[in-house]
């Protein structure tokens, strides 16, 4: 490790030495350390290609150490932004020190309620803007609200081939004396996603690692973890890299996204404390084809409507977050809907606070129709919780046929008026839209089933008349470059297809 005192004065040195003794004489008083000096994205490509990782660690942290120096060395494109433990004396918090990352002690010491524990995890892990949650030798259970919260974005390492020899109680020494006593020929070490169970998430990645005849608990021991601080690292890159199901990036290809949406949920979060209740993505989103034309589509779910006071704060901080961004800022599109109307559409209950993308859009009280059945479908069964819980657990099943009837309501009331009026296809990125949002509508009306534009484009070129096929095709095009005026060519055929959707009526078991 290169030496914090290279190519500094003596005076430099000595402030630097003082620093270092408040450091750790704050521990000593507090039972907690957060180094005031936030490290840079070690990585050369800059922080915009970083992804900021949060370590747990009970004792070592060798583990996190050997993450650490291969973020420094440039062999991952990631910060390490805070570290905690459970344990005030462990070796994890001196090398966070030494390491200069934020670090804190937390645990039934220093919050004796699991609840405000888990509270002060989660606020900690978002005010360090944490994308993914490692968690390297941590010996207790992450609480609810932090597992809703980076539920699929948090890793364990545990040093057996799961399912063999996990669960309660199986850790370090008890792993390896139940590998040696039932007389396996190899163990190994296995990456997992974490849930609610000890050792029970998706396993991401195992490596075996051989038990050597005459081995003794510390010289297994000692070849395991060996072999884990390098297997870390190259799951790691493996992820970084789009090799495996679990990508670095959960959220977006752009980074600047998920810059924006940290921005914004803590804004949010801010706004509304308690009320709030979870905060879910939508749309191109999570259905894996957000690309550069898209929105970036979001619901925020509150306990209670959301007060007057509360709505004029959101739409300041709706134009706050906006002009972080000249690029994304705009492009934000979502609503706040209480937890009881998120429970199913319903007319009495379909006024809520929304805004709509573009530059100089506010948030504005709107009525939700009956395409919202739509959203609710959607962020049920694929949102990406970025807050809260399960989405599941706060929206009831949307059958195809009220997915169906959905539809209707949306042709008759948003589309049909273009076939008078073209206004709004004049401009060639709404004219693209229209065109696949006619995809998607047939799709649902003829499968019960929602699409990604990807997907809806490809079942359509499939299954609706040839005619068709070009303009599909010209608008997929047309998206990379949606300023300029459509052509009248284009408007009418876009009109054209809005007429035939309006009137498609596929012979399918239940369609509407």
């Amino acid at each position: 490790m290169t030496s914090i005192f290279m190519n500094t004065s003596l005076s430099q040195c000595l402030c630097l030495s003082y620093m270092v003794w408040v450091y750790f004489s704050m521990k000593a008083v507090f039972g907690r350390i957060e180094c005031s000096i936030r490290p840079p994205c070690f990585h050369t490509a800059g922080k915009d290609s970083c992804l900021n990782l949060a370590f747990f660690a009970s004792h070592n942290g060798s583990d996190m150490q050997a993450v650490v120096d291969a973020c420094k060395s440039g062999t991952l494109r990631a910060t390490p932004c805070v570290v905690f433990s459970n344990n005030s004396g462990s070796m994890a918090l001196v090398r966070a020190g030494q390491e200069h990352i934020p670090a804190y002690h937390l645990s039934s010491k220093t919050h004796p309620d699991p609840a405000r524990l888990d509270r002060a995890m989660l606020d900690i892990l978002t005010r360090h803007q944490t994308d993914w949650i490692i968690l390297a030798g941590y010996l207790k259970k992450l609480g609810p609200q932090v597992i809703n919260a980076y539920r699929g974005r948090i890793l364990n390492i545990h040093p057996a081939l799961l399912p063999k020899y996990g669960g309660y109680g199986m850790y370090g020494a008890a792993v390896h004396a139940a590998v040696l006593a039932a007389g396996e020929t190899e163990t190994g070490v296995t990456i997992h996603q974490v849930d609610e169970t000890f050792d029970h998430g998706s396993i991401i990645a195992q490596c075996k690692v051989p038990v050597q005849p005459g081995d003794t608990l510390e010289s297994l021991a000692e070849r395991v973890l060996r072999r884990e601080h390098a297997f870390l690292v190259e799951t790691l890159q493996r992820m970084e890299n789009g090799e495996m199901g679990t990508t670095a990036n959960p959220v977006s290809p752009f980074p600047e996204v998920k810059t924006l949406l940290d921005v914004l949920l803590r804004g949010v979060r801010e706004v509304l404390g308690d009320n709030l209740v979870g905060f879910y993505l939508d749309g191109s989103l999570t259905g894996g084809d957000f690309d550069s034309a898209s929105d970036i589509d979001f619901i925020a779910v509150t306990e209670a409507e959301v007060t007057p006071a509360q709505f004029s704060a959101l739409q300041a901080m709706h134009g706050r977050v906006a002009a972080t961004d000249p690029r994304w800022g705009s492009e934000l599109e979502g609503s706040y809907i209480s937890r009881a109307a998120v429970r199913r559409w319903d007319p009495a209950l379909s006024m809520h606070p929304n805004l709509e993308r573009g530059k100089g859009e506010c948030l504005k009280m709107v009525p939700h129709e009956e395409d919202w059945i739509i959203h609710y479908h959607v962020v049920r069964e694929r949102g990406i919780p970025l807050f809260g819980p399960d989405p599941k657990t706060l929206i009831d099943p949307v059958s195809p046929d009220d997915l169906r009837r959905a539809m209707r309501p949306c042709l008759e009331k948003w589309w049909r008026p273009m076939l008078a009026d073209p206004a709004p296809l004049m401009r060639t990125g709404y004219q693209t839209y229209a065109v696949l949002t006619m995809c998607r509508i047939c799709y649902t009306l003829a499968t019960g089933e929602v699409a990604s534009k990807t997907n809806a484009v490809r079942w359509a070129k499939a299954h609706l008349d040839r005619h068709w096929s070009p303009l599909i095709d010209r608008a997929l095009e047309a998206r990379r470059n949606p300023d300029p005026a459509s052509s009248r060519e284009a408007i009418a055929e876009t009109q054209e297809f809005i007429r035939f959707v309006i009137g498609y009526r596929p012979q399918a078991p239940g369609a509407a």
